[in-house]
Parts: C-alpha cells; sequence; structure tokens
C-alpha cells in the first residue's frame, strides 16, 4: 500500500474515532457540502498553517481570482465540497489528492501535511552484471544488447500505433449526456435527438446524480438528504445537489420534511418512465 493510501485511511480512522467520541464540531457530525464549505470558512478566519492555507487556497481558488481566501470559500459552490463528503463518508473509492487534505484539515488530523517520506523518493535499480562474451559472436554491428533495445522499442510504436488506430476508430466516451434519470456516457462527437445537453465527463455524477421516479417512496426522513426543484409547476426530486440536468440555468435546493410532505410521498403522482 502507498503512502498516500495510508494517509488515507489514517485520515479515516481518526475521523471515525473523534466522531465515536462526539468531540467533533457539528458540521462534521452529519457533513453536508453546505456545512463543510461553511465550515471551511469559518476556519480560514483562525490562524493557520502555511501549508493549511496553501491546500485550501489550491482547493477553492484554482483559478486565482480572489484577493481573499474568505472570499474565494464564499463565492464557492457548495458542490465543490460533495468529494470532501463522500470521502469522509467512505463513499467514493479514489478521491483527489486535494480533497483528502482538505479533509484533513477539516478534522484536524495531527499528521499533516502529507509528505513522502525520503526513503520512498530513492529510485534502486538491481546492478546489471558485464554481459559475457559469446565465443563466435563477431566484434562488429550493433551489440546484442542494443539489439535487444531496438528490438524492444520498435515492438513498443507498434503496439502505441495500433492503439491510436483503435482510439481514433472508437473515441473515448469523454462525455455524457442526461437520459431523463441519470447521466450516460456517450461520444463527445454524437448529436442526439433528445437534444439534451452534452456535458464533459463527471464519474461522480455518473455514478450518484439520479432523478427519483418514485416519489411517492420518500418519507420526512428523507429531509435534508435529497434535492429538488420545481419546473414547469412541478415538482421534481433527485439524489445529490447540483443543477438541473436540463435547465442548467437552475439549481437545486435541499429538500425540507414540508416540500416532501406537499409534493412527494401520499401525495405524490409517480410519473411514468422519461417523463
Amino acid at each position: 500500500m502507498s503512502q498516500f493510501e495510508n494517509f488515507k485511511k489514517d485520515i479515516l480512522l481518526y475521523y471515525e474515532e473523534e466522531l465515536a467520541k462526539g468531540t467533533l464540531p457539528e458540521p462534521l457530525m452529519m457533513p453536508t457540502p453546505a456545512g463543510l464549505r461553511d465550515y471551511a470558512l469559518a476556519l480560514s478566519a483562525s490562524e493557520m498553517t502555511l501549508d493549511d492555507h496553501r491546500v485550501f487556497k489550491t482547493f477553492f481558488d484554482l483559478e486565482k481570482k480572489y484577493d481573499s481566501l474568505s472570499e474565494a470559500i464564499d463565492r464557492s459552490d457548495r458542490d465543490r465540497l460533495i468529494p470532501v463528503q463522500r470521502f469522509l463518508m467512505r463513499t467514493t473509492i479514489s478521491p483527489r489528492e486535494g480533497v483528502v487534505k482538505l479533509a484533513a484539515i477539516l478534522v484536524d488530523y495531527p499528521n499533516r501535511p502529507f509528505r513522502i517520506d525520503a526513503e520512498a523518493r530513492k529510485i534502486t535499480s538491481p546492478t546489471e552484471p558485464p554481459a559475457e562474451p559469446i565465443v563466435g559472436e563477431p566484434s562488429v554491428g550493433i551489440p546484442r544488447n542494443k539489439k535487444i533495445y531496438l528490438l524492444i522499442l520498435v515492438g513498443a510504436v507498434v503496439v502505441l500505433g495500433i492503439a491510436l488506430a483503435l482510439n481514433l476508430a472508437n473515441p473515448p466516451k469523454s462525455c455524457m449526456v442526461w437520459t431523463g434519470e441519470r447521466y450516460e456516457k456517450v461520444d463527445c462527437t454524437v448529436k442526439l435527438a433528445s437534444g439534451n445537453p452534452i456535458i464533459p465527463l463527471d464519474e461522480d455524477k455518473l455514478a450518484h446524480f439520479q432523478k427519483i421516479m418514485r416519489t411517492d417512496t420518500l418519507t420526512r426522513w428523507s429531509a435534508g438528504k435529497i434535492w429538488y426543484a420545481q419546473i414547469n409547476r412541478k415538482v421534481e426530486f433527485y439524489t445529490e445537489a447540483g443543477t438541473h440536468p436540463v435547465k442548467t440555468d437552475r439549481g437545486l435546493r435541499l429538500a425540507t420534511e414540508y416540500m416532501i410532505h406537499k409534493y412527494a410521498g401520499r401525495n405524490s403522482t409517480t410519473p411514468t418512465k422519461g417523463e
């Protein structure tokens, strides 16, 4: 296991131990993107180490367009904190390095910042014994070890060429489109009859963002865990925060118990697929 994998594991173990003790700040007891952003904003106003400040600045102000860290956090979209929430709740497999480092600061993990040990930086390679002379081999021409190197090089070029040709023939699906219930991967150059916008691939949204089709199954316990938007006088519920998948200028709102009672549960009219 790599040092960074150990770092991630230790952060989660520390977080869960503190969670069990009940010593964590309220925004970390049941983390939400909005709560984590507000907590990060509060931390930015306190005294921070240079390393912590650098992690915050990189995470919240990649474009370097804000005069202060607090302004960058305050103006950031709360969706930016969704990967941090998922990391702490163990619902993501491979979080980005910046997500892990920010989580370490939020939970006040003591063994930060992450550093690669000096031993891990050393690149060692076995010493090759000198090649034994081959009886009867002429001393002119390409040496044996260079011949092997050239053969490997030519083979690599051939494999690369084949891979490139296959890639051009079958371009990777690095975009996605809304199907009415969830996102699906598509080729970025495809034209769809639905007219739904084709957007860059987001693995998190692809895996987790869905429209809740059976709204009659929602209860008051769903409040604070799902999101909604009112489109054409109809209320739609979704599993994750973000913008509406079709009306992309409309942001989703956190569903309250009132909204679920009024528009879901027993008062729901379950739509048909694709509606």
